[in-house]
């Protein structure tokens, strides 16, 4: 599909199947379902049932790792890259809200090392800091197809951790995980690089399709 005509669907694919709006902290269930965590966290206050839940959508049961604890369950980060390129979208109906004034402009320019949008005003801010001089910047009006399919592509991060990229792989809870994370929840538990274990879980999916 045209990656245009993709992006002018992209609404149906951002929104949570229970509270049907926008996805907020989107978690991953075993059968591949996701919902926002508040709305798990509703479900599990209405069941009673605090160690299981239901999937609201093919009704199987699942435990709940860390004694009930429904943040345990892995964040679905393809939904986050999609809501990160919402914005991109929408700049020509309602503006893009920036990252470091949160002022609202039609006229923003994106950095892709950052992963946030910059207004006219801030972006001279960004450019003076030394640090941020390798940074890959570009106006909204200058995007091309490729550009839209990198903002897709950017890495995931961390959900306990802001801004800490996932590069490990819990082996013993099955979910991704930043450096941070190493040393304090998953100290001690057996980990490898998150190319490496999508890897494997590529092969093991085309082997069970074949």
């Amino acid at each position: 599909m045209d990656i245009k005509i993709w992006l002018d669907n992209i609404h149906e694919h951002v929104c949570c199947p229970v509270c049907t709006t926008r996805f907020t902290n989107p978690k991953q269930l075993p059968c591949l379902h996701s919902f926002c965590l508040h709305c798990l966290q509703r479900i599990q206050q209405t069941s009673g049932i605090r160690d299981t839940i239901s999937c609201p959508e093919c009704r199987r049961k699942f435990r709940i790792p860390g004694n009930g604890n429904l943040n345990a369950f892995p964040t679905n980060f393809r939904i986050n890259s999609l809501l990160d390129a919402l914005p991109v979208t929408e700049c020509k109906m309602s503006g893009i809200k920036c990252g470091s004034c949160e002022k609202t402009s039609a006229e923003s320019t994106y950095c892709f090392t950052c992963c946030s949008f910059w207004c006219d005003d801030c972006l001279p801010l960004h450019n003076r800091i030394k640090i941020f001089k390798e940074h890959h910047v570009l106006a909204l009006k200058d995007f091309r197809d490729e550009d839209f399919e990198n903002i897709l592509k950017q890495p995931a991060f961390c959900g306990k951790h802001e801004k800490k990229e996932c590069e490990l792989f819990c082996q013993v809870c099955k979910i991704s995980i930043c450096n941070v994370c190493t040393l304090t929840d998953h100290e001690g538990h057996a980990k490898n690089a998150l190319e490496d274990a999508a890897e494997k879980r590529k092969k093991r999916i085309t082997a069970a399709i074949e």
